[in-house]
């Protein structure tokens, strides 16, 4: 009993001291409005260890949360990088409410029917915690906002005596008025301006998370009275997400999402939600109304109907001027503008949009909103990085309508020119089915592929795929030879593919893509077999085409023999030889070994020929093989003998290697 009292007087006395010295008294926290975290404790203590600190909202960053009324946190960053954290739960399902909780354990640790306790300092915390708390003010808002908490604490760690004792005040202004959904600001007309803080705002649990966050936000609801395009502003603070919804709360559908500046096109009578998130801060958001181009949607593109056709459109309205989710991809272009193209007989048309002022993109459909099939498309018309405008070719045939889509490539555009012209119709070739035959070879060829499109079904597989500008060529060899084909003299960047089989069900035989090339050009080789048809298909690795040069050539094979018999000279060398077959008249070196391995040793000899001429079909090879050490002798010997060469447009080797006898003559 006497201990028990000394211990009471203890505590007591270290109450009184804290209230004195260190924690701020209960009625002048209150008169103060002031959020502290204050505590002090025993040197045995392992959290405290002896300290007494106060930290206050003015010294650092004070931040608290609720989850259910049944959970408290707090967690202060001092300036000095010293932290102090407290978890206050009430046992498990029961509200944080005013009242003693005695026999407070650490959370995830300790048995969930009692009351949760835990206290970290300078990144020490306890593994094992008990311990009490009283909570004397516990007022919550909406949404479980804190408004007012105030509790002391006393903690022991590890079942030590030594105590660490602590209270904790948190005076929080109300959320603002619009920080929940059913709680929107009414934007009546624009322009709009509002102010506000969003220091206390919240987050609902339903709040859309795909825009991309739910941190700290607040509504705004638009009802426009006639159709019209708005774009949303962040004035000042930090950095916000601006999400654009309609429907019902719970069942929203995403209208558009930005970082700070959101566009889009208002329908008259629908009510749009929009939510601002983000970093906590002074706000000033800003609804006000765009001026987009005339043609800015696919539904109301400016008409085309004869050639030569110029256009302008401000970089005002350029800026203005929207993206619709349904846009197709155009190099990633926004703030896009649409022209619609019918032609009443088949012409070649060129679009330019030399003269703007800004990185364009320009793309050209046919089909209808949702499923457009692409034609032609290219983002920069030249290799020169300083000239960014657009051009395009292709052949517009009587009465199909095609859509022309002009976007900008980065950020707010600017001024637009753009010009249709008549341009030279389509290559003859243009298409897989009126390739240029390949009678005979050597074959050279040379297009203009400026205008060559791209057929929905063109190949679209390994180094083959994406590319634009085709043309076709078809060879059927009449007997079988190794082929090369290639475009060296050609004017831009280029890919080769080789397929067999028909229109729409064609197999790959290689592809090769000139950007793996110094000269930019492809080459491809391939074992054509007599009577089977191949088609070529040339296409522009980049975004525009050029002057094509084609050149099909047979390929350097090479293939190498030895006859199964050799003889021996009066000296003891060793005379080898066979056959080379040549598919050109090329010179080749000629290389290996002669080895005959004995029960007692072995020898060896060198084949070296180099500049031996091989004529095709095929020519005989002899060697005269001398030994290393003593003499070969009759019996076997194995021979490797290799041999390479180099054709005008590829190189070859050959090697084999094969067991002789050798014979005396």
């Amino acid at each position: 009993m006497r201990t028990a009292s000394v211990r009471q007087l203890i505590v007591g006395f270290m109450l009184m001291w804290t209230a004195a010295f260190l924690l701020p008294p209960v009625s002048a926290a209150a008169a103060t409005d002031t959020s502290f975290i204050a505590f002090t404790s025993d040197p045995e203590d392992w959290v405290g260890q002896g300290e007494s600190r106060t930290f206050t909202s003015a010294g650092g960053r004070l931040f608290q949360s609720m989850a259910g009324a049944s959970t408290f946190v707090t967690l202060f960053d001092g300036y000095d990088g010293i932290s102090a954290g407290l978890d206050l739960r009430a046992p498990s399902g029961q509200p944080l409410v005013p009242g003693a909780y005695e026999n407070a354990a650490r959370f995830q640790v300790g048995d969930p029917s009692l009351p949760q306790l835990a206290f970290s300092y300078d990144h020490r915390g306890c593994n094992v915690i008990t311990g009490r708390f009283d909570v004397l003010e516990a007022t919550y808002g909406p949404g479980d906002h804190i408004q007012r908490f105030h509790a002391t604490f006393e903690q022991h760690c590890e079942g030590s005596t030594a105590a660490l004792y602590g209270e904790v005040q948190v005076v929080t202004p109300p959320p603002p008025a619009n920080d929940d959904f059913d709680s929107a600001t009414l934007i009546s007309s624009v322009p709009f301006t509002d102010t506000t803080s969003t220091v206390e705002a919240t987050a609902a649990p339903d709040d859309p998370i795909g825009c991309p966050t739910t941190e700290s936000s607040v509504w705004y609801s638009f009802t426009p009275a006639t159709t019209t395009h708005v774009y949303t502003d962040i004035g000042t603070g930090g950095f916000h997400v601006v999400g654009i919804f309609s429907g019902a709360r719970g069942s929203l559908s995403k209208v558009g999402c930005g970082n700070d500046v959101v566009q889009w096109r208002a329908e008259q009578g629908v009510t749009y939600h929009i939510m601002v998130a983000g970093i906590q801060s002074d706000l000033i958001f800003s609804l006000y109304q765009a001026f987009p181009a005339a043609n800015d949607d696919f539904n109301d593109p400016a008409l085309i109907d004869a050639l030569p056709s110029s256009h302008t459109v401000p970089a005002s309205n350029i800026r203005d001027s929207t993206s619709p989710e349904d846009d197709p991809d155009c190099y990633g272009a926004g703030r896009t503008v649409w022209y619609s193209l019918t032609m009443a007989s088949t012409v070649g048309v060129e679009a330019t949009t030399s003269g703007s002022t800004y990185n364009t993109a320009l793309c050209v459909y046919f089909g209808t909103r949702g499923h457009l099939t692409e034609v032609v498309a290219n983002d920069n018309e030249s290799t020169d990085p300083s000239i960014t405008t657009s051009r395009v070719r292709f052949v517009a045939d009587a009465g199909v309508t095609y859509h022309v889509m002009v976007g900008s490539r980065f950020c707010c555009g600017g001024d637009l020119s753009l010009a249709f012209v008549e341009s030279p119709i389509l290559p003859a070739n243009d298409s897989l089915s009126t390739p240029t035959v390949i009678a005979s070879i050597p074959f050279v060829d040379h297009v203009d592929t400026r205008t060559a499109t791209a057929s929905p079904d063109d190949p679209n597989v390994g180094a083959c795929q994406g590319y634009r500008y085709t043309v076709w060529y078809a060879i059927t060899p009449a007997e079988s030879s190794p082929t090369v084909v290639d475009t060296v003299g050609s004017s831009y960047t280029t890919v080769i593919g080789v397929f067999t089989g028909t229109r729409g069900n064609l197999s790959t035989v290689t592809c090769d893509a000139g950007v793996f090339h110094g000269d930019g050009q492809a080459r491809v080789s391939f074992a054509a077999q007599a009577g089977v048809t191949y088609y070529l298909m040339v296409a522009s690795y980049w975004f525009g085409a050029g002057d094509l040069t084609v050149n099909v050539n047979r390929a350097l094979d090479l293939e190498i023999g030895i006859n199964s018999t050799g003889t021996l000279t009066r000296s003891g060398a060793a005379v080898v030889s066979g056959t080379i077959s040549c598919s050109l008249d090329v010179p080749v070196d000629l290389d290996g070994t002669v080895r005959q391995d004995r029960p007692s040793d072995s020898e060896s000899g060198v084949i070296s020929t180099y500049g031996f001429a091989c004529n095709s079909p095929s020519t005989p090879w002899s060697a005269t093989v001398t030994p290393n050490d003593r003499r070969f002798m009759a019996g076997s010997a194995t021979v490797h003998v290799q041999v390479g060469g180099c054709g005008p447009n590829n190189c070859d080797l050959a090697t084999i290697e094969t067991e002789v006898q050798l014979r005396r003559r």
